[in-house]
């Protein structure tokens, strides 16, 4: 058995390695603020190597701190065995230590098997409490002894029932403590245990204990200062931004780009901003001081300026701070894309680097463009367009009524949908009841309608489509109940201002083609690949790649772009 001074020691050791585990624990949100993760790891947003190799590897360095200090205390345990009181929590906290190297080890994501961990661990301090209880029955145990042993029970069976294993160190280490202090002083170890000892816990704990402390409290030393450094030059750029002429403009933009120079226009195709920057963010909503401002990070050359939609320029390059972000976002995030996809990713990767300058003292929202509502949702059992009748569903629109009856169908699907299988191609009895008296039946599969929540989808104008389940032909119940059929190859995207456009996937370009074609079915509009629907602007995409703006009335309102990006 270990000496007072020898298990007191350890006891000191342990409560300085979760001290410092709880305050990387509460502040973890400060520190993750002050790094950005990417294809080659996590980064610090101040450019501080010493930030980079720790919070770099500090997944690594908890397994191998809660490793260390678990085996260590597992070895203390079995040198205490005589004195189950203090060899028992030594041991529980080992093995605490031990599930801890594990549950650090796991992706975040897999949260059932670290649901199991944590039952798992639980169940042992059950396990060896009721063990010691059984075995101290013939000492006649002192009462500290039983309810120590009940206590960890009871934390056992509430870390079982609430899945959560925190504060379980501190107790461990509080026991300790208390056996410690009434353990008998005169106990002497031989000298071989005394060398053992000395090198497992006056040397191999200590060093790794104090080294663990150390690197948490520089960290967040470092963290703190380049803290409030960057709050000053972000603050200073925050109010240099107020001087920029039109920054309050609340007009959307978009970018534009030719050549792989970019530039902005608004939702009517006239270009705000001329294609002259070298790389663009989209534009950025904040408040400061009471105001919104908008503003999109651009870089000209090797310059970096804040815009804002007057074209006004505010140069951040001999920001510090902002070097650090944008060489890491160039360098490390946009090398991970393809060719093809440089042009989007620049103006999503200068839009993360904005955000994170900027986030540090003000919240920022990219400004996305107001889409189209394409499609409307009905509710059967809610909606005043249908009503239950029997077996049936009815849906009424203005002119007609439908009656939906489910048939079985000999072929059905099944997909996966959370815990149960749903079926996805069924087959309806679809009857057609006009205001007039004509009455009309056929076997269907409506796409928008769920049979499990009685919700059916309409199309912009109120039309529903329908899919014929032996021709694979798509077509639609117009709003006078009249079914309108699609040659075999096209889908039905939607039906807008007496619009209606369709598409079909070309299996030799293999890209989908979509048509705007009015109600003789002459084509009015063709768009390859495709096609964004906003609320007074359609974006198309031509033969030539070019990506253009036509207008609700299907005339070209912009000019010819090798890109139109916008978020929605």
């Amino acid at each position: 058995m270990n000496k007072k001074r020898t298990n007191f020691f350890v006891a000191i050791l342990n409560t300085i390695a979760i001290i410092s585990l709880y305050i990387l624990y509460f502040t973890k949100d400060f520190l993750n603020k002050n790094i950005i993760s990417g294809p080659e790891g996590i980064k610090s947003i101040y450019g501080s190597i010493i930030i980079d190799v720790i919070m770099g590897n500090i997944v690594l360095i908890l397994i191998l701190i809660c490793s260390l200090i678990g085996v260590l205390n597992i070895i203390c345990a079995i040198q205490n065995r005589k004195n189950k009181k203090i060899s028992f929590w030594q041991l529980i906290f080992g093995i605490y230590e031990i599930f801890m190297a594990i549950l650090f080890s796991i992706d975040p994501i897999i949260t059932d098997l670290k649901l199991n961990i944590i039952i798992g661990y639980a169940v042992i301090p059950i396990v060896l409490a009721l063990i010691n209880i059984i075995l101290i029955k013939k000492n006649k145990p002192k009462p500290i002894q039983i309810i120590s042993y009940i206590l960890a029970i009871i934390i056992s069976i509430l870390v079982i029932l609430n899945s959560e294993i925190i504060y379980w160190d501190i107790i461990c280490i509080i026991m300790q403590f208390i056996y410690i202090h009434f353990q008998e002083k005169n106990i002497q170890e031989s000298k071989t245990r005394k060398i053992v000892n000395i090198i497992l816990y006056y040397i191999l704990q200590a060093i790794v204990v104090i080294s663990f402390m150390a690197i948490i409290i520089v960290t967040i030393i470092i963290s703190i200062v380049n803290y409030n450094k960057i709050n000053s030059q972000v603050i200073e750029i925050l109010n240099n931004m107020g001087n920029l002429t039109e920054i309050t403009n609340e007009e959307p933009y978009m970018v534009v780009e030719n050549n792989l120079k970019y530039g902005f226009i608004n939702e009517n195709g006239e270009e705000k901003i001329p294609c002259e920057y070298d790389g663009v963010s989209y534009f950025h909503s904040t408040d400061i001081n009471n105001q919104k401002y908008y503003f999109a990070l651009a870089k000209k050359g090797n310059d970096y300026y804040i815009i804002s939609k007057g074209n006004e320029q505010l140069n951040i390059s001999n920001n510090e701070y902002f070097r650090n972000i944008s060489k890491y976002v160039e360098q490390e995030m946009i090398a991970k894309y393809s060719d093809q996809d440089l042009q989007l990713v620049t103006e999503q990767s200068y839009s993360f680097a904005l955000q994170i300058l900027i986030k540090q003292k003000a919240n920022v929202v990219i400004q996305s463009m107001p889409e189209k509502i394409l499609t409307y949702e009905k509710n059967l059992q809610r909606d005043n367009s249908g009503f239950y009748n029997d077996d049936n569903l009815y849906y009424k629109a203005e002119n007609y009524t439908m009656v939906i009856e489910s048939v079985k169908n000999d072929n059905p699907i099944y997909t996966l949908n959370d815990d149960y299988f749903i079926e996805t191609n069924p087959t309806y009895n679809i009857t057609i009841k006009k205001n007039n008296g004509e009455e009309s039946s056929s076997i269907e599969c409506l796409p928008g309608f769920n049979k499990y929540s009685n919700n059916i989808e309409t199309l912009n104008d109120g039309s529903i489509v329908f899919k014929n389940p032996d021709e694979e032909i798509y077509g639609w119940y117009d709003n006078n109940g009249d079914m309108n059929y699609l040659p075999t190859g096209y889908e039905i995207e939607n039906i807008i201002d007496n619009i209606i456009i369709i598409s079909r996937y070309n299996e030799e370009s293999m890209i989908t083609e979509y048509y705007f074609i009015d109600q003789s079915g002459q084509i009015l509009l063709k768009s390859y690949d495709v096609l964004v629907i906003l609320e007074n602007t359609y974006v198309v995409q031509n033969e030539n790649n070019k990506m253009i703006l036509y207008g609700t009335d299907l005339n070209k309102i912009s000019n010819e772009y090798d890109l139109i990006a916008f978020m929605s």
